[in-house]
């Protein structure tokens, strides 16, 4: 698994470029959302619903990461505008920065479980939907 082209298929929104890198029958887990898609239609949904109800012009810059033969971790921020459908979060317009890291295991070269972390409440705070917390008094 090569982080660097799996994040350049999430860049140009190329959902099936993007399950070339799963497994079949693979898990993906988003931990902030608390959603879990098994194998690649739901994967699909998952991911084509991300455009759709969330942003459409998402973007993920790489950061550090690590790939052994068995597993990987990549650390990721991921930016964009607030715009989407979605009927639990209506667009707001505004600009977004999450910082975030996948971490999975592969077999045979292929993801065959994914889980994305990341902050739910910072996300929720820069789009307005979430007041900023009260400054700290000394």
């Amino acid at each position: 698994m090569d982080p660097v082209r799996y994040l350049d298929a999430w860049n140009r929104h190329a959902i099936d470029d993007v399950l070339t890198f799963f497994e079949a029958n693979a898990t993906y887990t988003d931990v902030a959302l608390g959603q879990s898609h098994a194998g690649n239609e739901a994967m699909r949904e998952f991911f084509t619903s991300l455009e759709r109800d969330f942003s459409s012009d998402y973007r993920f810059d790489a950061g550090p990461s690590v790939v052994t033969e068995h597993g990987y971790a990549v650390e990721w921020v991921m930016r964009g505008t607030h715009d989407g459908t979605g009927p639990l979060m209506p667009a707001t317009g505004k600009p977004y920065i999450i910082h975030g890291v996948s971490v999975g295991e592969l077999k045979d070269g292929k993801i065959a479980r994914n889980s994305d972390y990341w902050n739910m409440v910072e996300f929720l705070m820069q789009v307005g939907m979430m007041p900023q917390p009260a400054a700290a008094h000394a």
